[in-house]
């Protein structure tokens, strides 16, 4: 199988759940990409540890500052319509 790669310099990718598990580890591979802006959004609720999801967002912060694309972080729900109208 050939890998593809798709050119994502000066592209904002929205990532739902950042500091889940599977968002987490998405936001800093995709960090590692020149040029890419994170807009994450998760509402932290305690499904899982919460502290846990402190500690991700801390990680990807500051794989963020070192990186040379932007990361910003909105506390709240997609399911919430006047969250998401904001």
């Amino acid at each position: 199988m050939t890998k593809r790669h798709m050119a994502l310099d000066n592209q904002t990718i929205l990532i739902t759940g950042a500091a889940g598990f599977i968002g987490y580890h998405l936001t800093i591979r995709l960090l590692a990409y020149t040029g890419v802006r994170i807009v994450g959004v998760d509402n932290f609720n305690d499904y899982y540890d919460p502290g846990l999801k402190e500690w991700r967002l801390a990680q990807i912060v500051n794989f963020a500052k070192q990186s040379a694309g932007g990361f910003t972080m909105e506390r709240g729900s997609i399911a919430d319509q006047g969250f998401v109208e904001h």
